[in-house]
């Protein structure tokens, strides 16, 4: 049985939902597919849940689960594992369109060999206004690496949540851990976490559309909530962030302080640049830098 499980949260995945049980259906005349599809809101104060919940009344095989409270993007994830009754799930974050029609098929059969599979994320080719540059040339520089590259290199990739498909017995052994609360890498976590447990993470070119771009300004928000999850979880993310890589051999050097004190006095200029309309993705990695490193503890 397949369990299809997206943890959503103030957002209305519709017309996602809609697209994958079209896919589902098809393929369960076909084949004779048992699948499920649920929902999980985690906590939303806007009422676009309530949208959200009607799409599911009104379609079957789907269920919607709804939490009074936030719980955070891991718990969320270990709640839908403990929910799903199929022996495959295939998670995905709300803001996917799928543009494939094979999308949940080749999730199928690769789970039939792998354990752990994950899917990407692909950005529109058409450019957005320039309050989204940042992240969008951003994901844009990682999809082309990732597309040259896959065919020869399927596995060593980052494990990315957005869309990958687990083996029930593998997700009942490794849970997401709940410690990250807030955002950035849950998933990094997880990915190493599945890989001392002696799993590998398979990768294929199946990919969802990213339908939700945060402006410059918040993504750099984003991304210094994501430098103090690093910070704090550094020890445990050693072994699967370059940056803490980057970080330990200037350490070795005796490099950090003139970085520090050289760099420092030109964070909030770097600042206004990556949230202005011609952000640099060059100051992005300077930045991210300088600003794990003044986080007091290097």
């Amino acid at each position: 049985m397949l369990s299809i499980l997206i943890p959503t949260f103030e957002y209305d995945c519709s017309n996602l939902v809609t697209a994958l049980h079209q896919q589902c259906e098809t393929m369960a005349m076909s084949e004779r597919l048992d699948y499920e599809i649920i929902v999980a809101d985690d906590g939303s104060h806007h009422p676009v849940w309530k949208k959200v919940q009607q799409t599911m009344q009104s379609l079957s095989h789907c269920t919607f689960a709804r939490q009074e409270q936030n719980v955070g993007r891991s718990r969320i994830r270990n709640l839908l594992v403990q929910i799903a009754k199929g022996d495959l799930l295939l998670f995905m974050d709300q803001d996917g369109i799928v543009v494939n029609d094979d999308f949940v098929q080749k999730f199928v059969d690769a789970g039939k060999t792998h354990d752990v599979v994950c899917g990407n994320m692909i950005q529109s080719e058409q450019v957005p206004a320039p309050k989204y540059h940042l992240r969008y040339y951003y994901e844009k520089r990682y999809e082309k690496a990732f597309l040259k590259a896959i065919d020869n290199r399927p596995t060593g990739w980052p494990f990315r949540s957005f869309c990958f498909m687990i083996n029930k017995r593998v997700a009942d052994v490794v849970l997401m851990d709940e410690r990250f609360c807030q955002y950035g890498y849950e998933d990094v976590k997880y990915g190493l976490d599945l890989e001392a447990h002696g799993f590998t993470i398979y990768h294929i070119n199946n990919p969802l559309l990213n339908n939700e771009l945060e402006d410059n300004e918040t993504f750099v928000e984003k991304t210094e909530t994501a430098m103090q999850t690093l910070s704090r979880f550094r020890v445990e993310l050693a072994e699967g962030v370059s940056l803490l890589q980057k970080v330990e051999k200037l350490k070795k050097r005796g490099l950090i302080p003139l970085i520090k004190r050289c760099g420092t006095p030109f964070m909030e200029l770097i600042r206004k640049n990556l949230c202005g309309n011609h952000p640099c993705l060059q100051l992005f990695n300077l930045y991210k830098l300088l600003y794990y490193l003044n986080l007091n503890h290097e």
